[in-house]
């Protein structure tokens, strides 16, 4: 998405966001976006309620899906190379893979 087209969607985003926060009882909310995603949530702030716990991802695309995968299942999802599986990738289902 460019800039300029972020300018352009982001009245309707938030007036969209205000609708989805202001009629549900949401207790999470996660914000994973680009730069110029991002910038089209601008003013998403002033209908978070005080309860609601706001978490927003930022850097590269890597560590927005491990805080993602994080805030679904309250763990990275990497484990120890002794249990046979490292970003819930079984390896010897890897091992298989021909390319």
């Amino acid at each position: 998405m460019t800039k300029k087209r972020a300018e352009k969607l982001q009245p309707e985003v938030i007036l969209q966001i205000e609708e989805i926060i202001s009629h549900n009882s949401y207790q999470r909310l996660l914000i994973c976006a680009s730069k110029n995603y991002f910038y089209v949530l601008q003013g998403y702030d002033k209908f978070i309620k005080s309860d609601l716990s706001l978490e927003i991802t930022t850097g590269a695309i890597g560590k927005k899906l491990v805080s993602l995968y994080t805030w679904l299942y309250g763990h990275s999802g990497v484990r120890s190379q002794e249990s046979g599986v490292r970003r819930g990738i079984n390896k010897e289902v890897v091992g298989r893979i021909v390319p």
